[in-house]
C-alpha cells in the first residue's frame, strides 16, 4: 500500500514538471502512456490498426526478401563480376544489422512514424536504383543501392516492433506485435516465390519496379496508421483530476 501510493503521488508530481525540470522526460514519457492508455484498463488490441500495420510489413518484408533472393542473380545478369556481386550482398548484410540501431537514434529525433515511412521510402528508391546501375552499368552505384536496400530491408522492422507499444499500450504488446510481425510469414512467399513468377514473365527490371511500387505503397499505409484513441492526428483529451 505505501509502495502503491507512493508511485502514484510520484506519477502526480513528475507529469506536472515543467519542462525545465523534467531533465529524463519523465513527464513525456507518462503524457504518452495517457494516450495510449498504458496507465488504464483500455490497452488491447486494435483490429484496423494492426491490419495497417500487418499489411505494411507484409509488403515491406516481401520487398526486403525479394532484394536478398535476386541482389546476386541480377548483377550476374547485367554483367558485373562475382566480386561485385559477392560484395553487394556483403554490404547489404552488414548495414541490414547497423541500420536497425541507426534508426533507433532516428526515431528518438523524429518520431516512430515519420522514422518508419522515411525507412520505407528509402527501401523503395533502392529498387528503382537497382535498375537504374544496371541500365548504365555503373557497379559502384550497383553497391550504394545495395546499401540503401540494406539499410531500408532491415531498420523498419525494430520501428514497427517499437510502434506497437508506443500506440497500443504495454499490457497487450507481444500480442500485438505478434499480430504485425506475422506478416513476415506471407512476405517469405511474396517476396520469394512470387518475386521469381515477376522475374520470369517481367524480368529483372520489371521485378525491381514493382517491387519499388510496392514498398511505396507499404509507406503510404505506414503514413495512414494511427494510434487508438486519435483522431486526424489529435489525442482525445486526457482530463486531469486535482490531487
Amino acid at each position: 500500500m505505501v509502495a502503491g501510493e507512493g508511485g502514484r503521488a510520484f506519477l502526480r508530481v513528475a507529469a506536472d514538471l515543467p519542462d525545465q525540470d523534467d531533465q529524463f522526460g519523465v513527464g513525456v514519457v507518462l503524457e504518452g502512456g495517457q494516450a495510449v492508455g498504458v496507465a488504464g484498463a483500455g490497452d488491447g488490441v486494435a483490429a484496423d490498426a494492426d491490419a495497417g500495420g500487418w499489411i505494411s510489413i507484409v509488403m515491406t518484408a516481401g520487398v526486403s526478401i525479394f532484394g536478398i533472393s535476386f541482389q546476386v542473380d541480377f548483377a550476374k545478369d547485367v554483367g558485373f563480376g562475382p566480386l561485385v556481386a559477392a560484395s553487394s550482398m556483403g554490404v547489404m548484410a552488414v548495414i541490414n544489422g547497423i541500420g536497425r540501431g541507426v534508426v533507433g537514434w532516428l526515431s528518438d529525433r523524429w518520431g516512430r512514424k515519420p522514422t518508419l515511412v522515411f525507412v520505407i521510402v528509402v527501401l523503395g528508391l533502392a529498387q528503382f536504383g537497382v535498375i537504374w546501375a544496371g541500365d548504365v552499368r555503373s557497379e559502384w552505384l550497383f553497391l550504394f543501392f545495395a546499401f540503401l536496400s540494406g539499410f531500408g530491408g532491415g531498420a523498419f522492422y525494430p520501428l514497427f516492433a517499437a510502434l506497437t507499444p508506443d500506440y497500443f499500450g504495454e499490457n497487450y504488446n507481444a500480442t500485438n506485435y505478434g499480430l504485425v510481425y506475422s506478416g513476415k510469414l506471407v512476405s517469405g512467399l511474396f517476396g520469394g516465390g512470387l518475386g521469381s513468377m515477376v522475374v520470369g514473365a517481367w524480368g529483372y527490371d520489371g521485378a525491381y519496379a514493382l517491387a519499388g511500387c510496392v514498398s511505396m505503397v507499404a509507406a503510404a499505409i505506414a503514413l495512414l496508421l494511427r494510434q487508438p484513441g486519435r483522431s486526424g492526428g489529435t489525442a482525445v483529451a486526457q482530463p486531469r483530476t486535482a490531487s
